[in-house]
């Protein structure tokens, strides 16, 4: 499949001409990919997915770290990305604690954790991986960079004098920091261990676009298609990199925390309980998805996303921030 495809599929997005869901549905069908089982999608949709999965969210209007007193503003530079960063001075000599935002999200997705972090004492540096909130860049690679933008800010907080260098992660942050070096200790919360499931969910769901909707089921030379078009934009074989993910993190052995609930189908846990088992130095919190909704008990089949644990409060969130300052205070 040729650039031009997805420059098209660009076009759609930026000049917000999005096709309703009755549009969309007429031209796949004119394609003959609903009636027909060995057909694919069009090459121009092909695109349209794979721009809508790799397109960086730069918002440089986010200023939720600026209520925070005494923070200093930095630009961490990596390659020839500048990450926009924030560090907030804790009183806990020598210990840094670095938060990793999730996929699509941007440092002020942190900010409550970085608030009970810096209460504790800890030194907090937030800051936006590439093609996110106010940092340069345009692509997201799902781990791969974000690994190198995480440990330049790493390197930066090592030679600013902080000895002990802890990383808490969400989803995409949270894989970016297992598979990243020179760290002291790891919370990573709602890892994936491999891509296949972190973006399609199912045949009608595919980096969280509802293609069902559209009555549109993905086949599988459908996935494969879309795998060459990442490869070929990204510049690296996203296959393999998915392949490899656990035998990589499985190399890097600080102290680890894993956070997963147990019926997260967006990441589900058996990512964490995979990572457990090849991870020397880790341990597993299950989190009964009942207790993160207690006004919703009859309910706990719901398949349960990350993005709802960040609107939980006590008594869920009480236990959350107590176990994640015992385990830095343990191991920082």
């Amino acid at each position: 499949m040729k650039k031009t495809v997805l420059i098209a599929a660009s076009s759609l997005m930026t000049g917000a001409i999005i096709l309703s869901p009755p549009a969309l549905s007429k031209e796949i069908k004119q394609e003959g990919v609903v009636e027909v089982a060995k057909s694919t999608l069009p090459d121009w949709f092909i695109g349209f997915l794979v721009n809508e999965s790799i397109t960086g969210i730069n918002n440089p209007k986010t200023q939720g770290e600026e209520r925070i007193n005494g923070s200093h503003k930095l630009k961490i530079k990596v390659s020839d990305i500048n990450l926009d960063t924030v560090l907030i001075p804790g009183k806990l000599e020598g210990k840094a604690i670095i938060l990793a935002h999730q996929y699509k999200g941007n440092k002020e997705y942190m900010l409550s954790q970085a608030d009970f972090l810096h209460k504790a004492g800890y030194t907090v540096i937030l800051f936006d991986f590439r093609a996110h909130g106010k940092s340069d860049g345009n692509l997201i690679s799902f781990g791969k960079y974000e690994k190198d933008d995480l440990e330049a800010v790493v390197s930066y907080a090592r030679g600013s004098g902080y000895k002990k260098v802890g990383v808490l992660g969400v989803s995409m942050g949270a894989s970016a920091a297992l598979l990243s070096g020179n760290l002291d200790a790891v919370v990573a919360d709602s890892p994936y261990a491999w891509l296949s499931e972190r973006f399609y969910q199912d045949r009608g769901t595919v980096f969280g676009i509802q293609l069902r909707v559209w009555g549109v089921k993905l086949k599988d030379n459908d996935y494969m298609r879309i795998g060459e078009e990442l490869a070929e934009t990204l510049g690296f074989d996203v296959t393999k990199f998915s392949s490899e993910m656990l035998k990589n993190i499985a190399t890097q052995n600080p102290p680890t925390l894993l956070i997963h609930a147990d019926n997260d189908r967006v990441i589900p846990i058996r990512h964490s309980e995979e990572i457990n088992k090849v991870r020397k130095n880790s341990h597993l919190w299950r989190i009964d998805s009942c207790q993160l909704n207690p006004s919703r008990q009859k309910e706990c089949h719901i398949p349960f996303t990350i993005d709802s644990l960040y609107g939980i409060q006590e008594p869920f969130m009480g236990e959350y921030q107590e176990r994640v300052i015992r385990f830095f205070n343990e191991n920082l």
